[in-house]
């Protein structure tokens, strides 16, 4: 009679008999050399997906502003690099002084100083990309030995490890994170949040508590992961069975003071606010009525839940109209917060019972991991975006350990459909990834797939109308017309006022300067509009940003424009206002072109001498930071500045000098053109013939 077959053990337990009948090793080593290699391989697979990333990125989006266009990173080295290293401290993450009244407010000191390490040894962009993707690299393999491993119990079930690492590593929303190089404070404070939990639970709380501190300085969100571990040993304490009750309370209070310490830190930094206040196009929700933000706040949690776990599409911005303000409890969007919401409370009853019954918090952890997150980004305080990918990179860990858990607990014959399930979409995650990353290699080129992916973005389509307005004008007018449209067609809530198209209304003001049929009927209207959203975007004297110093530039434009024909001295009283305030709002200092303009301003009012400095200024601040994006409008105003100073016998030194300087710069862009651009060509040696027969009369 044949012997009766062995049961299959359950919860992905191994059965160890049949393990040590074929190998001299024991089990705990044959898993212990497994999960080494397991880790290996997801180390060497987050390389290969993030490898033409390396290869073909540059800096790109906000890249630009915290690495490129921050002294606090590009003076690492030279004599300033030691002042510069304490002014880090003192800076937010953009490298404007942290108590500025246009502070962002996002207090990232570690970020900056690992930006820092990578200009130390090149300011290419490769470096970065590297430094970016290896600490991914580290992330993956932190999160398969300290959270994913511990989770599938005593012996390692290596399927469950596998299986959810290899849905973590190849995840496609991950790539705002890696291949974004400002997303480096997320993938940092993933690893110290991550080793910081795995500190806790062998009781190391003082070095636990040094690493959620570092995380903290990495980016703001990691706070939530001591408020998560607080979380979970108090429900542990609460809920959990009597007879395994063992007080908790130490690491409790240790979590607690970690984080409350934190938040006072960041308030004395900040001087106890927060970031300004941002603009409709950028976050909407802020300029809702309450039950208004709070259907559309639900709603992006769903979003997000989607992003997690069917990432059909990627995108760098989600803000208005790619998500719209929902009206109604009975639409669509509040049906899909209706799903997650049931998920979520099936999977917290599930949790609860376990805790309750069996003393068991993983359940409850993953869930925590899952959405604590995620409670800075549900808007209950003011944030800058309404909703970002790089967001769910912690979150989508607390996805990686319900994956684990549920593989391991599973009934053994349903684990081949989650086996199949996983790996389908791995294969689906990894090719999203590859063929992401590219859209990252400039600014162009990302804003331009991801205008194709969501057509409504009004952010895209301003930046698209804003790049195009030079070269393309009809369709820069176009994509600026477009998102009027979509403004408009949004009718405004109980107590709201009308979306103010802030974004788009300083291009849409400047391509209107630019058509034929400019007339002062439809200058008076742009203009109108531009004070419409000064007056409703919620900016004012104590908050704005580089937008507010660009409406009033564009202001400056339009009163320029208008008073040109008839030298009108209220209207260029009002264009030397207007540019005054673009100027006094430009933190960073690199708009040469108010500077430019507030010189013919002060030329036409019969005050040369202080449009020459404006002049001067214009120059430096070119030349310091090699500009040429608004050379067009920078000769034609050196032009005009050589006809006024020069012809009117005001100063001609400066005349020939600032002719120099016109004439090479203009023959510089003529070597940039294409040979085919003939009207540019041809417009570009008009403007240069005008330079050098106003240099000829200046002598």
């Amino acid at each position: 009679m044949p012997a009766p077959r062995r049961r299959k053990q359950g919860n992905g337990d191994k059965d160890v008999a049949s393990v040590s009948s074929t190998s001299n090793e024991a089990p705990e080593t044959r898993n212990a050399h497994g999960l080494f290699w397991l880790r290996i391989g997801a180390v060497a697979l987050a390389f290969a997906l993030y490898a033409n990333a390396i290869a073909l990125c540059g800096f790109c989006y906000d890249d630009l502003s915290a690495i490129v266009d921050n002294p606090d990173v590009l003076n690492a080295q030279g004599d300033g690099a030691m002042s510069s290293f304490g002014q880090v401290w003192r800076n937010d993450f953009w490298g404007t002084p942290i108590d500025h009244r246009l502070s962002h407010k996002s207090y990232r000191p570690m970020v900056t100083l690992s930006f820092r390490l990578d200009a130390m040894v090149t300011a290419e962009p490769w470096l970065f990309h590297l430094t970016n993707v290896a600490l991914y690299g580290v992330c993956v393999w932190m999160v398969a030995t300290h959270l994913l491993a511990p989770l599938c119990g005593e012996k390692v079930n290596l399927e469950a490890v596998f299986l959810a690492t290899l849905w973590f590593t190849t995840h496609p929303v991950h790539t705002e994170a890696v291949t974004s190089l400002v997303g480096r404070a997320e993938v940092l404070a993933a690893i110290c949040g991550v080793l910081g939990t795995r500190w806790v639970s062998n009781g190391r709380i003082l070095p636990a508590m040094a690493i959620f501190g570092v995380g903290c300085l990495c980016k703001e969100t990691a706070v939530m992961i001591p408020a998560i571990v607080a979380g979970v040993d108090v429900a542990a304490e609460v809920l959990g069975p009597s007879h395994d009750k063992h007080s908790r309370f130490p690491r409790i209070v240790a979590m607690i003071t970690t984080a409350g310490g934190y938040l006072a830190l960041r308030t004395w930094i900040t001087g106890g606010t927060q970031t300004v206040a941002t603009s409709y196009v950028d976050n909407f929700l802020q300029h809702l009525g309450p039950m208004d933000k709070l259907r559309t706040a639900l709603y992006i949690q769903a979003v997000y839940m989607q992003l997690l776990l069917c990432p059909t599409q990627l995108s760098c911005d989600y803000g208005f109209a790619v998500i719209k303000p929902v009206r109604a409890w009975l639409s669509p969007e509040m049906g899909a917060v209706t799903v997650v919401l049931s998920g979520i409370v099936v999977w917290a009853v599930y949790a609860v019972t376990t805790l309750r019954r069996t003393g068991k918090t993983l359940p409850l952890l993953t869930l925590a991991w899952t959405l604590g997150p995620l409670i800075p980004a549900s808007h209950i305080v003011p944030i800058g975006t309404v909703l970002a990918e790089r967001l769910l990179f912690v979150p989508s860990i607390g996805v990686a350990m319900l994956l684990a858990h549920v593989v391991t607990t599973v009934r053994p014959r349903l684990v081949w459909p989650l086996r199949f399930g996983v790996l389908v979409s791995a294969l689906w995650f990894g090719a999203m990834t590859v063929r992401r990353n590219p859209d990252w290699v400039d600014i162009a080129t990302l804003h331009t797939r991801d205008l194709a992916t969501h057509p409504t973005s009004i952010k895209l389509l301003q930046a698209a109308a804003d790049r195009n307005k030079e070269h393309n004008f009809d369709y820069a007018f176009e994509c600026a017309e477009q998102a009027q449209r979509l403004v408009d067609r949004e009718p405004p809530g109980p107590g709201e006022s009308a979306p103010p198209f802030d974004a788009g209304v300083s291009t849409m003001a400047f391509l209107k300067t630019k058509t034929d049929s400019w007339s002062k009927a439809n200058a008076t209207e742009s203009l109108q509009y531009s004070l419409r959203v000064i007056n409703e975007i919620g900016y004012n004297n104590s908050g704005g940003n580089a937008g507010w110093s660009n409406v009033h530039k564009v202001l400056g434009i339009g009163y320029l424009k208008l008073a040109t024909p008839t030298q009108d001295q209220k209207l260029l009283k009002q264009a030397e206002s207007a540019l005054s305030t673009s100027i006094l709002y430009d933190v960073q200092k690199k708009d040469s072109e108010s500077h430019c303009r507030l010189g013919m301003v002060l030329g036409m009012l019969g005050h040369p001498s202080k449009g020459y400095e404006e002049f001067q200024r214009c120059f430096s601040m070119e030349q310091a930071v090699g500009a040429e994006s608004q050379t067009s409008d920078i000769q034609n105003f050196a032009v005009l500045m050589i006809d006024l100073m020069g012809l009117q016998k005001q100063d001609l030194t400066g005349a020939k000098q600032w002719g120099e300087q016109a004439a090479a710069a203009t023959q510089r862009v003529l070597d940039r053109l294409p040979v085919d651009a003939s009207d540019r060509r041809t417009q570009w040696e008009h403007i240069l013939a005008e330079i050098n027969r106003l240099r000829k009369s200046a002598t």
